[in-house]
């Protein structure tokens, strides 16, 4: 992805990081409770596409990592 976007991997890691202290992102968890590397979850309550019912679904899913 860094070489696609032509930013080098301290850019991008400062720009994840930065996404992540804002509440945009959010690591995402397996099962046992331990992050899954390189994947993420957009904060649902920030930007969503679609019907309202299936956004509440998705903040009651994946709410609790955006604290």
């Amino acid at each position: 992805m860094c070489e696609e976007l032509g930013y080098s991997r301290v850019t991008m890691s400062r720009s994840m990081t930065e996404l992540q202290e804002r509440n945009v992102l959010a690591k995402m968890v397996d099962k046992n409770g331990n992050e899954v590397r390189d994947h993420y979850i957009l904060n649902p309550r920030m930007y969503w596409y679609g019907d309202l019912e299936t956004r509440d679904k998705a903040i009651k899913k994946y709410g609790k990592y955006f604290l």
